[in-house]
């Protein structure tokens, strides 16, 4: 797997030695609105290493990132590509989480562009997916502001830890959506770089 690097971050190949760099950002809002196969949410720092170590395993389709600050060199949350179909060139974001520190920053855009620049222009990728509960609003507006277009609600998609079934938006970037996502995206960083100035 590729360490993607630029725009004020880095993106990491994911191993089981990050996670004790990630547990300590987790909060409940990191899970607010996350399917949880794996059970309720840990509240004990050693059952949320080992919650954390089941639902990051990087899975055989998955290519899972840690994403570190340039500037400080700070672990702030993690990404990755998921729902892989090689063969119909398309791809998946998702399963990304930011610490408090990194939310509402150029973080988000930062990491955003290295992912759709590395689907796009050096694995040859013409669809790329984002996904979320229709209920997270900033979350369907962040991925609004990438110019990425919603596609599709599907109705009582997934079960969550509190049993509550939610509905799930789709998202996407195709290859000729591509050139004016990355302008905009280059755009944001250069208003709002992740590095201080």
């Amino acid at each position: 797997m590729t360490t993607l690097t630029g725009h004020g971050v880095t993106l990491e190949p994911l191993v089981e030695a990050h996670l004790d760099e990630l547990v300590p950002l987790m909060d409940d809002e990191s899970w607010r609105y996350t399917p949880m196969e794996t059970g309720p949410f840990p509240r004990d720092a050693a059952t949320h290493r080992a919650w954390l170590a089941r639902w990051w395993t990087i899975c055989s389709d998955e290519e899972a990132f840690a994403v570190r600050r340039l500037h400080d060199g700070a672990l702030v949350g993690s990404t990755r590509y998921l729902n892989i179909a090689t063969s119909d060139r398309r791809r998946e974001i998702g399963k990304t989480f930011y610490g408090a520190t990194a939310r509402a920053t150029g973080v988000n855009a930062a990491c955003k562009r290295l992912l759709f620049g590395h689907a796009f222009d050096e694995l040859g990728c013409v669809r790329v997916e984002l996904r979320c509960d229709a209920r997270n609003a900033p979350s369907r507006a962040a991925i609004a502001r990438l110019g990425a277009v919603e596609e599709a609600t599907l109705r009582r998609h997934r079960v969550l830890r509190d049993g509550f079934i939610r509905d799930t938006v789709v998202f996407s970037v195709v290859d000729h959506d591509w050139p004016a996502v990355r302008d905009r995206l280059d755009a944001r960083l250069a208003r709002r770089p992740v590095s201080p100035t």
